[in-house]
C-alpha cells in the first residue's frame, strides 16, 4: 500500500509538472506571436500562436483575437486569406470563453467581420464574373476562325500569304519581343479601312496567344465622327451581347480629341475596343481597334 502511495503522489506530481509545462511553453510561444505581430511578420505569428494553441489544446479568445488581426493583415495583401480569416471569426464567436473577452476587442473582431463579408461577397461576384467573361471569350474565339488561338507561325503563314507577303521586297511584318508574346505587325494593316483587318499577332510558346484588328479607319469623318460612332456602337453592342456582361470602361486624355478603351477581363485574358476621335482642318479622323489575348488556350 505503501509503495501505491508513493507511486501515485510521484504520478500526479509528474502529470503537474507536465501541465505546468505545457502552460509555459503556450504562454512563450503566445509572446513570440506577439513580438512577430509587432514586427510585421503576419505568418510567423500565426505559426506561432498555432504552437499555443496545440500546448493548451486548444486556442481561447486571446489567441483566436491574435491570429484574426494577423490574418486580416496578410488578407489585404491576398486574398485567399479572406476564407481563412472567416474560419477563424466562426471559431472566435463559438470560444467558450468569448463572452468574458475584452468588449473593445470583441466588437472590434465583428467591424472586421461586416467588412469580411462585404469583401466575400464581391470576391463572388467578381470570380462570377469572370466565368461569364471567359465563356465569352471563347464564344468571340470560335467566332473568328481565321485567326485560330493556338496556331503556330507555319500555319498562319500557310492560312493568310498575302498578309504575310513581302512589301516591294521587303518583309511584309516587323518582329517585336514583349511581354505578351513575340509581335508580328503587318506593314499592309496601316492603311485606311472600313473592314476589319488585322495588324498585329502575338505568338508565344510558337503559337498565336493573340491579336489586334483595325475594325475602322478614315481620316474624312465628319467633325461629330458620326461613321465611327456607329461603328463603335455596334461593336460594344456585339461584344457585350457575345459576354453578357458590361465592359469596363477606361478613358483617356488626348489632344483634341477622345479616346476610350473598353475591356472585358478574365484573369489574364482580355478582349479590348478602343477608339480615336481627333480633328484635324475641320475632318474627322475616326479608328477603332480591337485587341484580343488569350494565353490559356
Amino acid at each position: 500500500m505503501r509503495y501505491y502511495i508513493l507511486f501515485l503522489s510521484f504520478a500526479l506530481n509528474g502529470v503537474c509538472a507536465f501541465g505546468q509545462n505545457n502552460a509555459n511553453e503556450a504562454k512563450a510561444a503566445y509572446l513570440l506571436a506577439e513580438e512577430s505581430y509587432s514586427k510585421g511578420d503576419m505568418k510567423s505569428a500565426i505559426e506561432f500562436l498555432g504552437d499555443a494553441s496545440a500546448k493548451l489544446g486548444g486556442a481561447n479568445s486571446k489567441i483566436l483575437y491574435l491570429k484574426i488581426m494577423a490574418q486580416r493583415e496578410l488578407a489585404n495583401k491576398d486574398t485567399s486569406y479572406l476564407s481563412k480569416l472567416a474560419s477563424s471569426i466562426s471559431i472566435f464567436e463559438k470560444a467558450p470563453d468569448a463572452k468574458d473577452f475584452s468588449e473593445e476587442k470583441s466588437l472590434e473582431i465583428m467591424k472586421i467581420k461586416l467588412q469580411l463579408n462585404k469583401e466575400l461577397a464581391q470576391k463572388n461576384k467578381a470570380e462570377q464574373n469572370k466565368t461569364v467573361i471567359e465563356e465569352g471569350l471563347k464564344a468571340f474565339a470560335l467566332e473568328h476562325p481565321d485567326w485560330p488561338l493556338g496556331a503556330t507561325l507555319d500555319e498562319l503563314k500557310a492560312k493568310h500569304p498575302d498578309v504575310f507577303a513581302p512589301v516591294k521586297k521587303q518583309p511584309g511584318y516587323v518582329i517585336t519581343p514583349g511581354e505578351l508574346g513575340t509581335a508580328y505587325t503587318f506593314i499592309k494593316g496601316t492603311s485606311y479601312n472600313t473592314t476589319p483587318v488585322t495588324t498585329n499577332i502575338y505568338i508565344k510558346d510558337g503559337r498565336l496567344v493573340g491579336y489586334t484588328q483595325r475594325l475602322f479607319l478614315i481620316a474624312n469623318d465628319d467633325g461629330t465622327h458620326a461613321k465611327g460612332k456607329e461603328v463603335l456602337k455596334a461593336s460594344l453592342e456585339r461584344l457585350t451581347t457575345l459576354t453578357n456582361i458590361q465592359p469596363v470602361t477606361t478613358p483617356a486624355n488626348i489632344t483634341n480629341g477622345e479616346s476610350t478603351t473598353y475591356s472585358w477581363k478574365a484573369g489574364e485574358n482580355f478582349l479590348t475596343i478602343t477608339n480615336y476621335f481627333s480633328l484635324f482642318s475641320g475632318a474627322g479622323l475616326s479608328s477603332i481597334d480591337l485587341f484580343f489575348y488569350h494565353p490559356n488556350n
